[in-house]
């Protein structure tokens, strides 16, 4: 699936025997995006809704979609409830009794991303190589950040990039105002050419169908191809290809 990922995650899946020294990104990747599509006909029916409902829960919560969280509330409750009874006792840890507790951080500050440790911890490696020596790391980081102020006259700021379009298959995949789900085939200026996928399905229905969440099953793409106004385009997409067959996608909003 490394081809299919779009180039706005920093980091691309690796094997689950290299799972020991996945990352934090990979880890939310594997929970929203590719899980769900692995772990299909790889875990028994019970163990795979089980997931699901983490996968749907944590996903609604990201959302802006305040109305759903007192339900990604419940999903979440019972995940935790199911999990001593499908595996073990040993896995009813911290981090999983806190899934009863997150979407109350949810309802009061909003959206989880709001919440993200993710633009700290990604901050810590700037404030490292501002050390010279083994003590007083605070007073060094306080004088070197000084120190830029009054030479560059520069603060932090973050520029919220442009979603990539094009014709790759890692950025073709889009959703247009019309509802419609395409892959881009070529892009000029502004005008985009597509063709559009003609059928469509849930991927799963428990616990909640994802048609609304968004996610899809998707095939049979147009022979036809289409254009439209770069403007057309709303949503981009994740579209990764289906275990069982060839000819078949699922495709996930990006978030």
């Amino acid at each position: 699936m490394r081809n299919c990922i779009p180039t706005e995650f920093n980091r691309k899946p690796r094997t689950l025997l290299e799972l020991d020294f996945w990352k934090a990104t990979e880890f939310r990747t594997f929970l929203l995006y590719t899980g769900p599509v692995v772990l299909k006909e790889s875990l028994s029916t019970a163990k795979y809704v089980h997931f699901l409902h983490l996968s749907v829960g944590i996903l609604i919560l990201l959302s802006e979609n305040t109305s759903w969280y007192e339900y990604a509330s419940s999903i979440l409750k019972r995940f935790v409830e199911q999990m001593p009874i499908l595996y073990t006792e040993d896995f009813l840890v911290y981090n999983v009794h806190c899934l009863n507790h997150i979407a109350d951080d949810a309802i009061k500050f909003g959206s989880l991303n709001k919440l993200s440790a993710f633009p700290f911890e990604n901050f810590m490696q700037v404030l490292k190589n501002l050390l010279r020596a083994k003590n007083k790391e605070l007073s060094q980081v306080i004088r070197r950040v000084y120190e830029r102020q009054q030479l560059f006259n520069c603060s932090q700021s973050s520029i919220k990039k442009d979603l990539r379009v094009s014709n790759s298959s890692r950025d073709s995949g889009w959703i247009l105002k019309t509802g419609e789900i395409i892959l881009v085939t070529s892009i000029s200026d502004e005008i985009v050419s597509y063709r559009k996928f003609l059928e469509r399905k849930n991927y799963f229905v428990v616990p909640c169908e994802s048609s609304k969440l968004g996610i899809f099953e998707i095939s049979n793409p147009s022979p036809l191809v289409y254009t439209k106004n770069k403007c057309f385009l709303t949503k981009k997409l994740v579209i990764l290809p289906t275990l069982n067959s060839t000819s078949s996608f699922v495709c996930f909003p990006l978030l």
